[in-house]
């Protein structure tokens, strides 16, 4: 697989969705009141937006790229939604059957597009920020125990943060 540099936070399979039968969407510019009429490969993406800073040692073995998560990660969730949306919206003419787990891997995958959106993405961000911060801000004594065989005493002393 190529390296992809243009990362959709909302992918194009999803947008394929809403496009017409050109694969082209119409784009509104609030600023300029203007709209324009654009592909999927040109909306809602970002160059290198899911390339990994480096390849940290505390990542699972199968992380060996700067580009996992757009190639395999996200690629994993695409192909199952492309299957998915295809099994809902063009049944047969006979009865479909979409099991329990098609149901909840559908919405797990739907939760995903949406957590990729800058805006989510920059919550989760600041989010975690905080936490690292008041981790940060605390201590930790660890003593060992003589009782309940040797088992150590943990204590958190946390200072509020500003």
């Amino acid at each position: 697989m190529s390296t992809p540099k243009n990362h959709h936070f909302i992918p194009k399979v999803y947008l394929k969705e809403f496009a017409n039968y050109q694969q082209h969407l119409y784009q509104l510019y609030k600023s300029h009141k203007n709209i324009s009429i654009k592909s999927t490969s040109q909306i809602c993406y970002k160059p290198n937006y899911f390339k990994l800073s480096s390849l940290e040692e505390h990542f699972p073995k199968n992380v060996n790229d700067l580009y996992h998560i757009e190639k395999t990660t996200f690629a994993k969730h695409e192909n199952a939604y492309s299957k998915l949306v295809k099994k809902i919206t063009h049944p047969s003419l006979s009865y479909i059957t979409i099991s329990k787990y098609e149901v909840e891997y559908f919405l797990e995958i739907l939760l995903t597009f949406k957590r990729r959106g800058p805006i989510y993405r920059q919550e989760i961000i600041s989010t975690l920020q905080r936490k690292v911060m008041k981790f940060n801000s605390c201590s930790i004594e660890l003593t060992n125990g003589c009782g309940n065989n040797g088992i150590r005493k943990l204590n958190w002393y946390c200072s509020p943060i500003p």
